[in-house]
């Protein structure tokens, strides 16, 4: 490995891949950079800075699964949370025995079982997995 690699290593705090020295051999050779040229500090930062653009779009698909994996789940534990407040609240309701009350909670019950299921196609839906 050369200075420049080397240098290049260090500022981005890991070894360089093979296809990374390759691309840094390449633009040495097309400009006739030598390790002891000064201009081999502008290229050690140029391919660094070209390296961690290259890394770019990885890193930003990691983190958006990280998101998606991380809202689905709570996603999923709020809707629980819900139907259960939901399920308590249409207990004591029919428990009144009040004709009024029982419509309601029917027509609850109804709601959440169409929100659940709502609620549990969109936490599992195609088109937020990634």
């Amino acid at each position: 490995m050369t200075d420049i690699n080397k240098s290049i290593a260090e500022l981005l705090g890991r070894d360089l891949t093979d296809e990374e020295i390759t691309c840094i051999n390449n633009l040495k050779g097309r400009f006739h950079i030598s390790d002891t040229k000064p201009l081999a500090i502008v290229l050690a930062l140029v391919g660094a800075n070209h390296v961690l653009f290259e890394s770019m779009p990885n890193l930003l698909q990691q983190k958006a699964s990280e998101t998606i994996k991380r809202h689905r789940t709570t996603l999923s534990k709020e809707s629980t949370t819900i139907t259960q407040e939901l399920i308590g609240m249409l207990s004591h309701n029919i428990a009144m025995e009040n004709a009024r009350y029982k419509t309601l909670a029917i027509w609850f019950s109804f709601g959440s079982i169409f929100g659940g299921m709502l609620v549990f196609l969109i936490s599992h839906s195609k088109w937020l997995r990634t």
